[in-house]
């Protein structure tokens, strides 16, 4: 049975890092419901490829407990049909074909609310870590702590953003970055 997919506008473009865009996309209205979703799950997009469509994966990096959007991250991979076709061309007021939501990489409902929660995340892998983040403050008790390693500060994907839910999050938020042209990679 193979997925199907829907018509979603690009409401946001945002220059992450010089290799690294968001996306944020609008849901029609009656829509809505179909696209629930959860922190941390995907969704797969279709995109024309000459005469055939390609279909790729991307994480939410938005929560439905703080936006009204869904956004993704896409990070150009060399010779990457997708990544760099949405990087290159893909702009505010495109739009673009996308399956429901997926997945299970979701904070577990029945873990104690005030059970502490550890993310890790390297590079791109941010994406549906900021996603838990943010809904796990928004939903639960839980402390987090977050470790977030990037090659270097120029390639830190939301690093902003991370910065400031911890900065408003001081009792709850234990944010360490690593960056390996600094420290090396993590070990």
């Amino acid at each position: 049975m193979s997925a199907r997919f829907y018509r979603l506008e690009v409401s946001k473009v945002i220059v992450e890092t010089a290799d690294c865009t968001s996306f944020e996309l609008s849901v029609p209205p009656e829509l809505e419901h179909t696209f629930r979703y959860d922190a941390g799950q995907h969704l797969t997009l279709q995109i024309p490829w000459k005469d055939f469509a390609v279909t790729r994966c991307y994480s939410l990096s938005s929560s439905p407990d703080v936006e009204a959007t869904m956004k993704i991250a896409v990070k150009r991979v060399p010779g990457g049909r997708v990544s760099n076709w949405m990087n290159d061309r893909l702009r505010e007021g495109d739009a673009i074909l996308a399956s429901v939501p997926e997945g299970r990489f979701v904070l577990d409902p029945h873990t104690k609310p005030s059970t502490p929660l550890f993310l890790f995340a390297g590079g791109s892998g941010i994406t549906p870590v900021v996603s838990l983040l943010k809904s796990a403050l928004q939903r639960t008790r839980r402390d987090v702590a977050l470790v977030y390693a990037s090659a270097d500060r120029d390639s830190m994907i939301y690093g902003d953003e991370i910065r400031a839910i911890a900065e408003e999050n001081p009792d709850r938020v234990a944010l360490h970055l690593h960056f390996d042209d600094e420290s090396g990679y993590l070990t």
